[in-house]
């Protein structure tokens, strides 16, 4: 789909004008002329115009009423013949087109594309995926072919089920299968983050499968391997990172068995891993009282009061609150867009402790919101900007970098424990914790609070893109500040 090239392409879900216009291949003044004529749908914080990657995809896939000229003549192609969208198609022509991977090209728009069928809840379908280029579209190709086999059905064949693997002389490694079975399935419509964790998952795969065929392998064979998985400096991989790899394999084995390239998977359930040592425990809610003294000891020091107050007036992830940037905030109207969150790499992933920092999409789609603030707290992130004027991160570091979330946390656990509150386990997302259950209390409908926290369905609508000044939320923001007012004013 258009939208999920555009979040490949530009690493978020929201584009600026400069980028819708290199989208449209017109200037950004063009842009600017269809926001005003309502052409166009976006959101302006400040000076800043954001346009959702869905509303450029349903102007370029056709679904508007007539073809946009708004006086600089600008015209737009008509919808490609072939939508960007799976289609449910019937057994006779998945039967007939099971094998087959097609590319072609928009005469139109120039674009390249791959299509193929597959299986999904029970369903026949036939997918159209946009290449980057004649090159990437036939590789994928290639690969779509090494997965089906030779097996090839003309449309003169009777349409039989096969109950049975592909009589081919060919055989899958596992690591060319794995990683065609990410490409073509799994690390669709995913954010780039989940694409890397299933990159450095597969890494152990491969690593220890290395010329292993998948047709031949067996369940004693699956056994020794998580046996003697390890990370690269020799020491067995946490419980966590095994039943990261399990899933995978298992997720692989079971699009074999779909794809009749092996007749059942050979995990069942008699491959065994290692569990972890401890549960995790359930965020809890800070109780009021502890609330006052964790303001009481913050007020001594800048940094601390501002991350605390802004994670305890916003139910921000921290992830979200390092990544903040001052044109997110719109001093005018109140209230944060948060549209990117940092990203972190852990020492069972890969870097072996090194730990990098990078900005990306939010944890899910429906994280994309605005959050109205109280006038207390854009009063103290309006000082903040007025004390550092050309600072573009709002918690930087004192050399205007972006924070460590490492860092940072034991920063605050030695604070924690400085000033008496080391029992209490504070962590930040019990901050955001305290934000919902808080709300709750103060009578807060249960849909605002979802909307201020991030927990709608993944489907992002314009809603978020409208929403700033919504009363609900508006008014969800006064009750909740006005039920924590001895927290907030705590000295």
């Amino acid at each position: 789909m258009i939208s999920n090239f555009l979040v490949e392409k530009y690493g978020k879900m929201v584009l600026t004008t400069e980028q819708t216009a290199e989208v449209f291949n017109v200037t950004v003044e063009d842009v600017n002329i269809m926001l005003q004529a309502g052409e166009l749908q976006g959101k302006r914080l400040g000076s800043q115009v954001r346009v959702s990657v869905y509303e450029i995809e349903k102007i370029l896939s056709g679904n508007f009423d007539k073809a946009i000229d708004n006086g600089s003549k600008i015209m737009y192609p008509p919808p490609p013949q072939i939508e960007f969208e799976e289609n449910i198609v019937s057994e006779e022509e998945y039967q007939m087109g099971y094998a087959l991977g097609s590319v072609f090209q928009n005469s139109t728009r120039g674009t390249w594309h791959f299509a193929y069928y597959y299986i999904e809840g029970g369903l026949k379908r036939r997918r159209v995926e946009t290449c980057q280029s004649e090159q990437d579209a036939r590789h994928r190709q290639r690969v779509f072919n090494d997965i089906r086999g030779e097996t090839v059905y003309q449309p003169t064949q009777p349409a039989v089920l096969r109950n049975t693997p592909a009589k081919t002389n060919r055989k899958h490694l596992l690591e060319d299968y794995l990683k065609s079975v990410l490409e073509v399935y799994i690390k669709v419509n995913v954010s780039n983050s989940t694409r890397k964790f299933y990159d450095n998952t597969a890494h152990y795969i491969v690593n220890g499968m290395q010329g292993v065929y998948v047709e031949d392998l067996t369940q004693r064979e699956i056994q020794e391997f998580f046996t003697g998985l390890k990370r690269k400096d020799g020491k067995k991989v946490s419980p966590t990172i095994q039943k990261s790899v399990k899933g995978l394999l298992n997720r692989m084995f079971l699009y074999a068995v779909d794809e009749n390239i092996i007749l059942k998977n050979p995990i069942g359930l008699g491959v065994k891993i290692d569990k972890a040592n401890r549960k995790r425990a359930k965020a809890k809610k800070i109780s009021m009282d502890v609330l006052e003294r964790v303001m009481v000891a913050v007020r001594g020091s800048d940094v601390h009061y501002q991350i605390v107050n802004t994670l305890l007036g916003t139910g921000m992830r921290i992830a979200e609150l390092i990544a903040l940037r001052y044109e997110n905030v719109d001093f005018e109207k109140g209230c944060i867009f948060i549209e990117e969150a940092a990203k972190r790499v852990y020492e069972d992933q890969e870097f072996e402790g090194e730990e990098t920092k990078n900005v990306g999409d939010p944890k899910t789609l429906s994280s994309i919101r605005v959050i109205p603030i109280h006038k207390s707290l854009l009063d103290m992130l309006a000082g903040m900007r007025a004390n550092n004027p050309n600072a573009k991160l709002v918690f930087a570091d004192k050399n205007g970098k972006m924070r460590s979330y490492h860092s940072l946390r034991w920063n605050m656990h030695n604070f924690w424990n400085d000033h008496g509150l080391g029992e209490e386990k504070i962590t930040f997302h019990r901050f955001r914790h305290c934000y919902c259950s808080y709300m709750a209390t103060a009578k807060v409908p249960t849909e605002v609070r979802a909307a201020l926290m991030g927990h709608l369905n993944d489907n992002v609508t314009d809603d978020v893109y409208t929403d700033v000044e919504d009363p609900s939320k508006r008014d969800a923001v006064e009750k909740y500040f006005l039920h924590m007012k001895s927290v907030f004013e705590a000295v």
